[in-house]
């Protein structure tokens, strides 16, 4: 992924450190909030969050809450199925189950290793986001 040659998280994740961030703050801040991927950014926050990581800049605790972290998340800088495998994964959405899971994990298998550590960081994000359905459905 380009975004990780860009902007490599800090650890080593092989995350672009946008994508770390975001995860991290909504792992801290926003598995137990109603908002979590429900209500819109402050436009001019996002704004202002996206310059300091374009400009490679610091960020600072004003910038980030639980909308603006969301968007942040959603707005990925590269694609994650990669150009190559895009059109086989929306072939593979068409399959009836339990064959389409098999060809999915078989696609994500073939994504490069940024690629797929990244669909893995999204899926125990996104675990986690379910298994506090209680809190943040409310």
């Amino acid at each position: 992924m380009k975004s990780v040659e860009r902007a490599r998280s800090h650890d080593d994740t092989g995350l672009p450190l946008v994508v770390r961030d975001s995860i991290d703050y909504l792992q801290a801040h926003g598995l137990k909030s109603t908002q979590i991927y429900r209500a819109e950014p402050d436009r001019i926050k996002l704004q202002q969050l996206r310059k300091l990581y374009t400009d490679r800049g610091p960020t600072f605790p004003y910038h980030w809450d639980v909308p603006v972290a969301c968007a942040m998340l959603n707005e990925l800088p590269d694609s994650i199925l990669t150009q190559e495998l895009h059109g086989q994964f929306e072939q593979a959405t068409a399959i009836a189950e339990p064959q389409r899971e098999a060809t999915m994990l078989a696609l994500i298998g073939k994504l490069p290793s940024c690629n797929y550590s990244l669909v893995g960081w999204l899926v125990r994000h996104f675990e986690s986001v379910v298994a506090n359905e209680q809190v943040n459905t409310l």
